[in-house]
């Protein structure tokens, strides 16, 4: 058609390295239009000299329908857009799922091809299981089939299929988790006494007092320190890599909202001068052999710490005082849930977390237990007047 638009080059939300190309191809014998769509990273330069080339292949005839392309191959596109939004583990466990899971059960389909039975099939496969490979958990199907569904709703955005064959797949129910253990306050009492002498101890201490992420922890620097104005700002995590042989990384953090200040109080700025004068002692230790990345709590060398070494070293420390089992992790939801506890609006809580929204904080922590259901059994008891027994108040409880 004259005057027609052939193609366009659209800049991704938020990146100035990402584009998409997208062409309106010619109807077909139905009178449908679709669009060819293509993922370019670099300049805008690129992105105009791939839609050019785009543009001599559909002319030449040698332009593919991107709709008759692999799932594997939509898969890979779509992971290659993904990478901008994505966080370390984030991200290796996008492409773990995609490459165990979807591509060989799904792969070989066209995109345009792919029905919701061939869906529902693969859930059930992987869901029974075989001889050569055991049964999926259902949180991990509902994991990979999340992806796909993302995946595939990408593809009806960019008009490749008319709509999402996994949007009303049934998956397995994921089984409901106890509530995670917390430390109460004669136990957090014992955990200072148990971890605070070792090289870590402010580490844990800190995670405790400010619900810090391991890995946020982990990527502490020095100058996160805010000494005059007695803030902490977290602009990191520390990952490892899955591999033998990588090495610990320093990402952003795992949202946005997880970009934050918090507020030290004067034992907390206390508690850090404390261990900085160790490390300083440390790094006298050490050496030539010392490597300055300006880390607050890094190897005895200076390198970045391995997150699974310093998880393990607090585990044996509780272990060993009686504390039982608990990880680091266990630290931040001991203190969201205290906070939660003494009252403390759910909102500040939240900007507390770097949650992205308050529901994930209430949803994560406000969860019932025996003890707050009865307490609530004691307040309506209370309230509707019924009679209590004195016999009962000299009985242990």
């Amino acid at each position: 058609m004259a005057g027609r638009r052939r193609g366009q080059i659209i800049q991704a939300p938020n990146c100035k390295t990402t584009w998409t190309i997208r062409i309106s191809l010619p109807a077909d014998v139905e009178g449908k239009r679709k669009t060819w769509n293509k993922t370019v990273h670099g300049t805008r330069k690129d992105a105009e000299r791939a839609l050019t080339r785009a543009l001599s292949d559909l002319d030449n005839g040698r332009l593919e329908d991107p709709s008759r392309m692999p799932l594997a191959d939509w898969l890979e596109e779509w992971m290659e857009s993904k990478r901008q939004d994505l966080r370390g583990r984030s991200l290796e466990n996008y492409q773990t799922w995609i490459r165990l899971y979807l591509v060989p059960a799904l792969g070989r389909i066209r995109l345009a091809e792919l029905k919701p039975r061939d869906v529902q099939r693969a859930i059930v496969d992987l869901s029974n299981g075989t001889q050569d490979r055991p049964p999926l958990a259902p949180r991990t199907l509902k994991n990979a089939f999340g992806r796909l569904r993302q995946a595939l709703a990408a593809a009806v955005k960019l008009r490749l299929i008319p709509s999402n064959p996994a949007a009303d797949a049934t998956l397995p129910k994921v089984p409901r988790t106890g509530p995670k253990r917390v430390l109460t306050e004669e136990e957090s009492s014992r955990m200072v006494g148990a971890v605070g002498e070792h090289r870590l101890g402010a580490m844990w201490l800190l995670s405790l007092a400010t619900a810090l992420r391991p890995g946020e922890a982990l990527a502490l620097k020095w100058e996160d320190v805010d000494w005059k104005n007695a803030r902490l700002h977290v602009r990191h995590s520390l990952w490892k890599p899955r591999g033998k042989g990588s090495a610990p990384v320093l990402t952003p953090p795992k949202n946005a909202t997880s970009n934050r200040v918090l507020p030290l109080s004067p034992a907390l700025l206390f508690l850090l001068k404390r261990h900085k004068a160790r490390q300083a002692a440390e790094r006298l230790a050490a050496g030539n052999l010392w490597q300055d990345n300006g880390l607050m709590f890094p190897r005895p060398d200076g390198a970045p710490m391995v997150p699974g070494s310093a998880s393990n070293a607090f585990k044996s420390l509780l272990k060993r005082a009686g504390l039982g089992h608990l990880t680091p992790h266990g630290l931040r939801h001991t203190a969201a849930t205290t906070l939660i506890r003494a009252g403390i609006d759910p909102a500040h809580v939240a900007a507390q977390l770097g949650h992205s929204s308050v529901t994930t904080t209430l949803e994560t922590y406000v969860k019932t237990s025996e003890d707050r259901l009865r307490d609530g059994a004691d307040l309506l008891a209370s309230i509707i007047g019924l009679p209590s027994d004195p016999s009962a108040r000299s009985q242990p409880g």
